[in-house]
């Protein structure tokens, strides 16, 4: 991980609509730290925009169409990061299966597990 990673994953991010007033990073990692430097540093400006709503400002906030809530629900693993993850572990059935069920949330859709010794 070095500095560079950190600035890509930050050029990346765009804040996705997540309910109402409400905005989730969403951005791929190249690295565990960056997804944990990015989740905390969300949460902090979350605690800031909730303090700013309770005080005197937070009407006009609202009005503005200032978010009220932010978050880190889709800030995601690389890809590569995961599968180079997977590929250090055993490739026995439990174990993809276990991948599946760890990785399977932030895989695209169209990526399909087969077994490389499957006739």
């Amino acid at each position: 991980m070095d500095g560079e990673s950190f600035r890509a994953a930050l050029g990346k991010v765009t804040w996705q609509p997540d309910g109402p007033r409400r905005r989730a990073m969403s951005t791929d990692c190249p690295h565990l730290a960056v997804e944990l430097a990015l989740s905390e540093h969300t949460d902090a400006l979350d605690r800031a925009m909730r303090t700013l709503q309770r005080g005197p400002v937070g009407e006009r906030a609202a009005l503005w169409g200032v978010p009220a809530a932010f978050g880190a629900g889709k800030v995601t693993p690389a890809l590569a990061h995961i599968l180079r993850a997977a590929d250090q572990l055993d490739r026995t059935p439990a174990a993809v299966a276990r991948r599946l069920e760890l990785f399977g949330h932030v895989l695209p859709d169209d990526v399909e597990f087969t077994d490389p010794d499957a006739p």
